[in-house]
């Protein structure tokens, strides 16, 4: 819906499109070339850099900040939590985009732009969005300002991730093509910086799983395979597993495998090199294993006629089943 507040500008700076100012950074790959990453090795490769990541410093909890709410971002908040978290939530049943972050947002000033700009930008692609482009380019600018500062900080904070990855995905629905790519660069450098995988726990762990289905859409885009490989995520599954969450996780486990196997390339040329056959085939029986293991209430009951497009009428016991094979698809 559209905003009630559709007069930002007055206490907004003024902005056009997603840049945040003619003198500061357009994007979040500007904030980590300059702050993080130049810090961090003298090297401009990106594989260089992610090939040896530097010593994880210890992180420090930030203090509590007194963020200002306005009935503008009481809004977005609600929006934020009833709409596009959920969606960041999709293989989570914790909900740490629902809950955690939105406890971190009232002390972290960062967390609350980012969630802001990102919500906004989401709201901006509704028919009667565009009273909601300025408000999404004001957070996203201040949201760039703060993270500068937050990266230029000799002492990382722990909320960079959990903010990059908010912004990486405000950053996918802007941008198309070979752009989607350098926008994960920096969460791959924090992710192989810190040592989070599969393996982690709580918001860390939700980040990881996060960053791995923007990587999927990034290489399913660019036709390449994945920055970081499936055999570096630590996954760990357990027999007899009954959790949907768990079980989509396991799903983007294997197309992340599908993809490196499909747009596997040279390591010296990097050009395409053929399929392997034995690859390919121990992935497909490992998918049948995989789908036999899947609990009844994952199969779909079909009902009725077929539409009139000639689809099968389909009812799934489990809402999220659903939500994440429409997600897929």
């Amino acid at each position: 819906m559209p905003s009630t507040w559709s007069t930002i500008s007055s206490s907004s700076p003024n902005s056009s499109g997603d840049k945040s100012s003619n003198h500061g950074p357009s994007s979040t790959w500007d904030i980590l070339e300059h702050s993080l990453i130049s810090s961090y090795s003298d090297s401009s490769s990106p594989d260089a850099l992610l090939a040896h990541p530097p010593r994880s410093p210890t992180l420090q909890p930030r203090p509590p900040l007194a963020v200002r709410i306005t009935s503008e971002i009481a809004y977005l908040l609600h929006a934020y939590q009833t709409g596009v978290a959920t969606w960041m939530d999709l293989f989570d049943h914790g909900c740490t985009y629902q809950r955690v972050v939105s406890r971190q947002i009232l002390d972290s000033e960062l967390l609350l732009h980012c969630v802001c700009a990102f919500t906004a930008k989401n709201l901006s692609l509704l028919p009667s969005g565009m009273a909601w482009v300025s408000a999404a380019a004001y957070h996203y600018g201040e949201s760039l300002r703060l993270l500068r500062e937050l990266l230029n900080n000799s002492i990382p904070q722990e909320n960079a991730l959990t903010a990059i990855i908010l912004l990486s995905s405000y950053e996918m629905i802007a941008a198309q093509g070979q752009e989607l790519q350098r926008h994960f660069f920096g969460a791959t450098l924090l992710i192989r910086t810190y040592g989070i995988s599969a393996g982690s726990h709580g918001i860390n762990r939700a980040n990881f799983w996060i960053y791995i289905r923007h990587e999927i859409v990034v290489a399913l885009v660019n036709e390449s395979p994945m920055q970081m490989s499936p055999n570096e995520w630590n996954v760990r599954w357990r027999d007899g597993e009954t959790e949907e969450d768990v079980f989509g996780n396991q799903l983007l486990w294997l197309v992340g495998r599908a993809i490196d196997v499909v747009f596997a390339k040279d390591p010296n040329t990097q050009e395409p090199m053929p399929i392997m056959v034995d690859a390919r085939n121990d992935l497909l029986r490992e998918v049948d294993r995989w789908l036999d293991t899947l609990p009844s209430s994952f199969r779909a009951i079909s009902y009725g006629e077929p539409t009139d497009e000639g689809f099968s009428r389909l009812h799934y016991s489990l809402p999220t089943v659903c939500e994440w094979q429409l997600t897929l698809i």
